[in-house]
């Protein structure tokens, strides 16, 4: 018989309606109690631990030290007819053999300290907000990054800044932090009207969905058309916002109602759409075509009854200018803007508009006084132009590039800010920008002219923003802008930020740096880019480190050059520097980091870092992943391998026995091999064995302590994996970016990923395939995985389960650069699996059971910690584990002590401390 006819004859053989979903529920226990404690027999070198429950639940057993620290962490499961190994099924009686040893594999000498803990029930508590700072910005600094909007009232001061998800946060007249507006409280996320709700298949819960590119966004103001199809819902980043007594206005394309208390006021969310367009031909890398421009500029009337519309800004390569109009809208229900003054269509004479009252050269801002009086800035006439509401025009002010107008409700004083907006090309009319305070209505005069510290850079919306605080002991002006001279070059997070002057002697002087305030509490003030912010944990030296991609650097890079090294214990946090840009990082249990690049693997020593060479390795000079960091090292692992999309390699990990794995990008398209990074040296890629049905672009290699291989291409037939881990016993858990089974049926998101566990040695089939099984010879059962980016429909021949409803891959939704999510893997070999839609954290054990599910919706106000240091000032109780989430995309534990959840949403990292219900010790003296 030929041998491609007996591969299909096995195959089908072993995959004839076999079913790998882990349906498993989490099960309510009534009771965590033991009806017979635990006793340890010594039985030559091993001893056997005995136990019975009342009930059926989740066990862990550890042997720990005379400070209750594991040093072997021997078995943790949920007890029943799914019980994993060690523990018997359908008993509730157990005994548990340990074979003397540590988490290490050396046999110990002296055993009098130590003690059997065995514990029922895993539980979690919120203990404390880590890397968290209300004055760092949530937004990277990377290419034409756009400042932070400012908003001061008789309350405070409303900032808006987005990017990790949309952010309000209210500060006090002196700058210190009072709360978060938005993401909206726990308590009032069901008073916004117009969310899009559904009922969760885990569990039934009717909780909110997220939209946009990253699926963490709740506005729309970027909305065109149907707000609620949540794969186009999106706020595409706020570019205007005002706040009236307790209603607040953001607009962009779209504008969106909310209210000070985090509802949206008893209206709808989504308001009407207010964008304009212009025609654009084609100019150097843009093709042409239509912009639609969003509102920069928004003033509401002091009685309520209108909100003013202006500052219609576009940048597309060398076109840039805005609209010569404002528009207005009524605020009551069901309005649409009308044109107010001037005109708000495109202007394509070759001539400047002129002077005439009520004809602007861009119309850059508007503000409105407490007699309803409407002031626009005329940009390209040098003036302000003042209307009553009934359109009238009523004064010219003249002041040089008007950009940005506060009007003193004290005094009627007019406090001007200008600076280059999108005007003309190389404009030369706005060198240096320049703060002029000017008399009331009334008497216009200059008072004061002042420079001001600001970089101009023009993008699609002004690029410096401004407030006035008038309601402190003296006028405090906020400024921020985009951090750079040019929209081409990086920004710099120290320029990007806010920063609070008063005027004295002719001049601005600086009172409060936002970004100092953040150095000074988190050590990075960088905003995370593209949602990747990678969690790590040194298990020797006990320390959290949070990696982000390092910016700025070009716009596909993905590694890491430097890492927040964290102390849980006490939240203190040390900026540190990788020896080398790496993409990928892991620990061993020996407190070495595995740094890695496309194709190398280096070790160093986490407290030092200097280098643990590998036996089996080849020197190498200038290792660097995109040269941000380069270091010549000794002895590196070498591996075929190259970068995919976004620059990303699919996962790392380092087993308690110290295997190290990792996943790997061979394309068969050469233009794929050779394209983007430091280090693509040409290497042929790798060919593994093929067979029929076999996916071939990804494969998983791993090797030993000493860096010689011990498994190549271990898990045959991959598609994209956005994570992988190792337990002790060499079983692989890979998260596959495809949709997956969720208690027998599909998960509905088609961003969600798929949890599979497996053996080195498995083989996988797929639709998408060098050698194509053929539809006859496929498996006939539905495919465990669907939709796998590099694989199609993929069955999981030979894995032990698989779990569909995790993670998150945007790849699938608009975006290749937020296409990752990362499982945790406890010493347990209980994996902690990020619910990113779901605002939680689920725990199973090795057989998929269900174990804890972990956290709710919440913003960074929710939950009384066990700590209150490190996070807001005045937490607010949720109740359960107190653990609240926006948006969890990474994690990392550290055993069973503790979880930490990157919570992007929150611009946070929640640690969560890991318990039990019950614990019960026997010493082994």
């Amino acid at each position: 018989m030929p041998i491609k006819l007996i591969f299909r004859y096995v195959i089908l053989l072993f995959i004839l309606c076999f079913n790998l979903n882990a349906e498993s529920d989490i099960k309510k226990i009534s009771v965590y109690e033991f009806s017979k404690k635990p006793t340890i027999k010594r039985e030559g070198n091993s001893f056997s631990i005995s136990f019975a429950v009342k009930e059926a639940c989740d066990v862990t057993i550890a042997i720990v030290d005379s400070n209750k620290k594991a040093i072997r962490h021997i078995a943790s499961g949920l007890l029943g007819k799914n019980s994993p190994e060690p523990f018997a099924k359908n008993s509730l009686s157990q005994k548990i053999l340990w074979d003397g040893k540590n988490d290490y594999g050396r046999l110990l000498d002296d055993y009098s300290s130590l003690s059997v803990r065995v514990s029922l029930g895993l539980k979690a508590k919120f203990e404390r907000t880590l890397y968290w700072s209300p004055h760092k910005r949530t937004k990277s600094a990377k290419y034409r990054m756009f400042a932070p909007i400012m908003y001061a009232t008789p309350e405070g001061v409303y900032v808006y800044d987005g990017k990790t998800g949309d952010h309000i946060t209210k500060f006090n007249h002196k700058g210190d932090y009072e709360k978060t507006v938005f993401p909206a409280p726990a308590n009032k996320i069901k008073a916004i009207k117009g969310l899009v709700w559904k009922k969760f298949p885990q569990d039934g819960h009717n909780l909110p969905m997220k939209g946009g590119k990253y699926f963490n966004e709740f506005l729309t103001t970027n909305n065109l058309g149907d707000t609620s199809k949540i794969n186009i819902r999106s706020s595409g980043g706020v570019k205007g916002l005002a706040v009236l007594g307790n209603k607040i206005y953001l607009t962009g394309t779209r504008i969106n109602f909310l209210s000070t208390d985090g509802s949206s006021g008893g209206r709808e969310l989504s308001g009407p759409e207010v964008w304009k367009s212009v025609r654009l031909g084609r100019m150097h890398n843009f093709p042409g075509g239509t912009v639609k421009m969003a509102v920069s500029s928004v003033a509401p009337s002091e009685d309520g009854k209108w909100i003013y519309l202006t500052g219609y800004f576009y940048v597309r390569s060398w076109h840039q200018g805005g609209l010569n109009g404002v528009a207005r809208l009524s605020t009551k229900h069901g309005s649409k803007p009308e044109l107010f003054v001037g005109s708000l269509k495109q202007y394509t004479s070759k001539k400047r508009p002129g002077n005439k009252n009520g004809v602007f050269d861009v119309a850059t801002c508007v503000a409105v006084d407490s007699k309803g009086r409407v002031y626009v800035g005329d940009y390209g006439n040098d003036r302000i132009q003042v209307f009553d509401e009934n359109k009238k025009h009523l004064k010219n002010i003249p002041v040089k590039k008007p950009a940005h107008i506060s009007i003193n409700p004290n005094n009627g004083e007019i406090y001007v800010f200008s600076y280059k907006v999108p005007f003309v090309m190389h404009d030369k009319g706005m060198k240096v920008p320049i703060f002029t305070r000017l008399g009331s209505y009334d008497n216009p005069k200059v008072l004061a002219s002042m420079k001001i510290k600001m970089n101009m850079t023009t993008l699609d919306d002004p690029g410096g923003r401004c407030t006035v605080d008038f309601w402190g002991k003296e006028p405090v002006i906020w400024i921020a802008d985009t951090g750079t001279h040019a929209s081409f070059r990086a920004s710099r997070e120290k320029l990007a930020n806010i920063k609070m002057y008063v005027e004295k002697k002719g001049k601005l002087v600086k009172i409060r740096d936002f970004h100092d305030d953040a150095i000074k509490k988190v050590a990075l003030a960088r905003g995370t880019r593209h949602g990747k912010q990678r969690l790590f944990f040194d298990y020797k030296n006990e320390k959290l480190f949070v990696s982000e991609i390092w910016g700025p650097a070009v716009i596909h890079c993905t590694s890491m050059a430097d890492s927040a090294k964290i102390d849980p214990e006490t939240g203190k946090i040390e900026h540190i520097f990788l020896p080398i840009d790496a993409e990928d990082m892991a620990f061993d249990l020996n407190g070495l980091a595995y740094l890695r690049t496309q194709n190398r693997i280096a070790r160093f020593d986490a407290k030092t870092w200097k280098e643990i060479p590998f036996d089996y390795g080849a020197e190498y000079k200038a290792m660097t992943t995109w040269h941000v960091r380069k270091r010549d090292v000794i002895s590196a692992i070498t591996y075929n391998g190259f970068f995919e999309s976004s620059s990303q390699l699919g996962g790392m990990a380092i087993s308690p026995k110290g295997h190290i794995v990792i996943t790997a990008y061979n394309p068969t398209n050469k233009e794929e091999r050779t394209k983007g990074g430091a280090q693509n040296i040409n290497l042929a890629p790798y060919r593994p064995n093929m067979y029929p049905g076999r996916a071939s672009s990804w494969n998983l290699h791993v090797w030993d302590e000493h860096g010689k291989i011990i498994y190549k291409d271990a898990v045959a037939g991959l598609g994209r994996p956005v994570g992988v881990r190792m337990d002790v016993k060499d079983n692989l858990y890979i998260m596959q970016a495809g949709q997956g089974k969720l208690n027998g049926k599909y998960y509905y998101s088609g961003v969600s990923c798929t949890y599979v566990k497996t053996k080195p040695g498995t083989k996988f089939v797929a639709t998408k395939a060098i050698i194509d099984l053929g539809a006859e010879m496929r498996p006939k059962r539905e495919p465990d995985i669907k939709g796998l980016d590099y694989a199609g429909d993929l069955w999981a021949i030979g894995a032990e389960w698989t779990l569909g409803g995790v993670g998150i891959d945007g790849k699938r939704n608009k975006c290749h650069c937020a296409s990752q999510s990362r499982p945790a893997l406890d010493l347990y070999a209980r994996s902690f699996l990020p619910e990113t839609d779901r605002y939680s954290v689920l725990v199973i054990d090795t057989n998929g059971n269900k174990i804890l599910r972990i956290g709710k919706y919440g913003n960074v106000d929710d939950g009384m910690p066990m700590i209150k240091d490190g996070g807001p000032p005045n937490p607010i109780s949720i109740g359960g584990d107190e653990v609240a989430i926006v948006h969890n995309q990474f994690l990392t534990v550290q055993s069973d002590r503790r979880l930490f959840i990157g919570d992007l949403g929150n611009s946070r990292v929640l640690s969560v401390k890991l318990e039990y219900h019950k614990s019960e010790y026997v010493s082994l003296k």
